[in-house]
């Protein structure tokens, strides 16, 4: 049950989401001035931005992954992860790629692809590496449970969400693996506790949290950005540790305004990998995305009768993955982002 303060909390961040005059970059008539006003307000600006943007949205990231072996070498894994969303037909694609960039590996060059689209009652798989032949979509019997069709597939679905996903602590797997549906509201307004705020140099907010997760204590630390309507662009987890290692979760993004509403534009997030011999080792990531908002996003997106998924993808935002036209194969272009660059200082040193 929540106490007299968090439940206040609470329904000041209903009251807000519940106000359509304060999404999308437009000020409340009522100016919260108070720290805490402002985190619980950026902290509805977020739930707004991500209800309105996933009614109808396409996105494609475009990133790398960063991590030391064993034997200290570095390796980078450049990525793709894209999204389609059309509430309105209730069609939803999710897909990534891992381009394997090692000049060493015999798969040097080659895409791996995961996809899972849900339309029309179906719910589709399809994985595996691209080659001269696209291998059709596995749809599931009626008869067959989700998750053991899954199972049957070797399907591991990838469960990234761009809104929740920077509120939530990271691993070595990139995104811990939160159920479908977990949102950054659960952890927010059910499991954590709110501990503090204070402002930071240009009227940001830091907030501070605590989560007991299982057996584990953490502390999270938010900044608030004064000028993307108090949206977080800072989110630090730091676990409660008896042990040596020096496990850290850091996520940095950054926002712009598309067709009237907040998407994240760049993401950098970090965190520790625990090895055998006692070694923490660090692995970094980078997204930058790109978006087609509401009317941005053309139907042909969302077309659940469809032999590749990616083709309108393709052609909605200029790339080129490899894929199969006309019988010809053809390989993929993977362009780096100008903004694939680490960034530091923190803005809060934790």
């Amino acid at each position: 049950m929540l106490n007299q303060p968090k439940l206040l909390m609470v329904v000041a961040w209903l009251a807000l989401v519940a106000q359509s005059s304060t999404c999308v970059g437009q000020k409340s008539e009522t100016e919260v001035v108070d720290e805490t006003g402002k985190v619980f307000g950026g902290l509805a600006e977020l739930t707004l931005a991500r209800d309105h943007v996933m009614k109808r949205c396409a996105m494609i990231a475009t990133g790398e992954s960063h991590n030391t072996s064993e034997d200290g070498v570095p390796k980078t894994g450049p990525r793709y992860d894209f999204q389609l969303y059309d509430a309105a037909t209730s069609f939803k694609y999710k897909g990534h790629a891992y381009l394997y960039a090692d000049g060493t590996s015999p798969l040097f060059g080659r895409e791996f692809w995961q996809e899972m689209v849900r339309c029309n009652g179906l719910l589709k798989v399809r994985s595996g590496f691209i080659n001269a032949v696209v291998k059709p979509y596995t749809v599931k019997p009626p008869e067959v449970g989700e998750l053991e069709f899954l199972q049957s597939e070797s399907f591991f679905p990838f469960k990234f969400s761009p809104f929740d996903n920077i509120m939530m602590i990271t691993d070595h797997m990139f995104f811990y693996a939160m159920p479908d549906g977990y949102q950054f509201e659960t952890i927010f307004l059910r499991e954590a506790k709110f501990v503090s705020s204070r402002f930071l140099i240009g009227q940001n907010v830091e907030s501070v949290w605590h989560l007991q997760k299982a057996d584990m204590n953490f502390d999270i630390y938010v900044v608030h950005s004064a000028t993307c309507d108090y949206l977080p662009i800072e989110v630090k987890y730091r676990p409660h540790l008896k042990i040596g290692h020096q496990t850290f979760s850091d996520m940095r993004v950054d926002w712009v305004k598309q067709n009237d509403a907040w998407v994240p534009s760049r993401l950098q997030a970090g965190s520790t990998r625990f090895r055998k011999n006692g070694k923490d080792l660090p692995y970094q990531y980078l997204l930058s995305f790109k978006w087609k908002v509401g009317d941005e996003a053309v139907d042909e997106l969302f077309q659940c009768d469809s032999d590749d998924y990616r083709i309108p993808i393709m052609e909605q935002f200029g790339v080129v993955f490899s894929h199969v036209r006309n019988g010809v194969s053809i390989p993929g272009q993977y362009e780096r982002p100008e903004n694939l660059e680490f960034t530091t200082p923190s803005l809060i040193n934790r």
